[in-house]
């Protein structure tokens, strides 16, 4: 029995008898060659036809794969690896995909491993049953999947999987039916570029999500998927009803990290991302002229929300207030973060009327707490940056500039609300910095009032409030106008 190591053109052999050949002994001149690879083509360099010995995936005639290589020693034309997609296993075999994408659009993967997707226009519909990876190896501008709207571009519904996608861009997809939760029995089509419906985990890296449609979560449907997002872009998604961008239900525990989100719209409420009972985490990232009713970027329907370090900037909520974040229940806390230019929107005639919270609407029982917070231009018919009705809201280190309230409240807004407000600033609000009404209080603390249109602190009837070193012209620590 041979045994044998290849350095180079040396071969080190031991039989039984001791002999060793070298390569002028050895067989020459055709596929009886020694075949290291066992690929069934013998070493080019010993006489057989196997351009790579090393690798069993190149040989003459062999498929071309997503690999960087040329496959087929006799495709002398060969120069890079385009329109092609292929299947590397976890044991390390490959399967070629490529004719099987071209000669139809809906593909079931059911094998674990990593499909490398080159350069191309894909269109497909993948339902993923198997921990994958899909790696768009020219990066998202490159290698798009285009589900052509029978379907989600991706869709993962089996518990327990791990799937990540990455360099790619996921468009024209369309929502499938999907059942909200037991408190809401209704079906309705969901998750257009990513329909994740199963006990899962998810992962998105520099992938975009574009034009794809839904009545919930155009961009992504994630109900019980736990899902890291890291510097993707969801852009131009509609949803008929909520969460244009993203759908997030029931026990979902997401991530997006620096993240943006661009021109989404929901018909209701959430242009970009809606929380159901779900648990986010926003770091970085830009959200700007997404659109809806209420909640132009952000709505919160239970749950809890934690943003950091993001911009929102000329997002508008058209019909229910909240242009950049609408809360309605659960719990919001906002870190380092601007709000530039969002609006509760204007009513046919151009006129801010009857809208409240031109970046933030606060509703019903929450704790919302705002910390190192800039609200710049904002616009509403009261509460021109933030309206509260109900909980408490607590502001730390944060600026309050130049934003307009038609009404009342240019800075906060609050109906039966308790505020807390420390070593914040209000300047140039229209028509007040802050505007208390109906049981509302407010403990004020170590803030700076500035050039504002009617009053800096306005207190409306039954509401209460103290001020304790306030700077400002028309508002001290003896007492604000009522």
């Amino acid at each position: 029995m041979w045994t044998a190591v290849w350095f180079g053109a040396l071969s080190l052999a031991a039989c039984g008898d001791g002999s060793s050949t070298s390569a002028a002994d050895s067989d020459s001149g055709s596929d009886d060659a020694l075949d290291s690879d066992g690929d069934g083509f013998g070493d080019a360099a010993l006489g057989g036809t196997d351009c790579d010995d090393t690798d069993p995936q190149i040989h003459p005639g062999a498929p071309e794969h997503c690999d960087g290589h040329r496959n087929d020693c006799d495709d002398a034309g060969w120069t890079e690896d385009l329109g092609v997609v292929s299947l590397e296993r976890t044991d390390g075999s490959w399967q070629a995909l490529t004719g099987e994408w071209t000669a139809s659009v809906s593909h079931n993967i059911t094998e674990d491993g990593t499909v490398w997707i080159c350069p191309g226009d894909w269109e497909v519909s993948l339902t993923l049953a198997a921990d994958l990876a899909l790696v768009g190896v020219g990066g998202a501008e490159l290698t798009t999947l285009d589900a052509g709207g029978i379907g989600p571009v991706i869709r993962i519904e089996r518990d327990g999987l791990d799937v990540r996608l990455s360099g790619l861009t996921l468009t024209g997809g369309e929502g499938i039916p999907f059942l909200v939760s037991d408190h809401h029995p209704d079906e309705y089509d969901a998750g257009g570029g990513v329909h994740c419906n199963a006990d899962a985990a998810l992962a998105l890296e520099a992938v975009v999500v574009r034009e794809n449609s839904a009545v919930l979560g155009a961009g992504a449907l994630l109900s019980g998927c736990d899902a890291d997002i890291l510097q993707s872009r969801f852009e131009d998604n509609t949803s008929e009803r909520h969460g244009g961008g993203v759908y997030l239900d029931g026990d979902s525990l997401s991530r997006f990290s620096d993240t943006d989100f661009l021109r989404n719209h929901a018909g209701f409420s959430a242009g970009a991302v809606h929380l159901n009972q779900a648990t986010v985490t926003i770091e970085g990232g830009r959200f700007e002229a997404n659109s809806a009713n209420s909640g132009g970027a952000l709505m919160v329907s239970g749950g809890e929300v934690t943003v950091r370090g993001a911009d929102f900037a000329g997002n508008s909520a058209v019909e229910f207030g909240g242009g950049a974040i609408d809360l309605f229940t659960g719990t919001l806390w906002v870190e380092d973060t601007t709000f530039t230019d969002n609006s509760a929107n204007t009513s046919p005639d151009g006129e801010l009327e009857g809208r409240d919270g031109g970046a933030v609407k606060l509703s019903w029982a929450y704790p919302a707490h705002f910390s190192g917070a800039v609200f710049t231009g904002n616009a509403a018919y009261s509460g021109g940056a933030i309206s509260a009705d109900g909980g408490t809201l607590d502001i730390i280190d944060s600026e309050f500039r130049e934003n307009t309230a038609l009404e009342l409240g240019g800075g906060v807004a609050l109906e039966g609300s308790n505020l807390t407000v420390t070593d914040s600033l209000f300047q140039g609000n229209e028509d007040d910095g802050i505007w208390l009404y109906d049981d509302a209080t407010a403990d004020i603390n170590d803030c700076g009032f500035y050039d504002h249109g009617a009053y800096d602190v306005r207190v409306g009837a039954s509401a209460g409030s103290q001020w304790d070193d306030v700077v400002t012209a028309t508002c001290d620590s003896e007492g604000c106008v009522e």
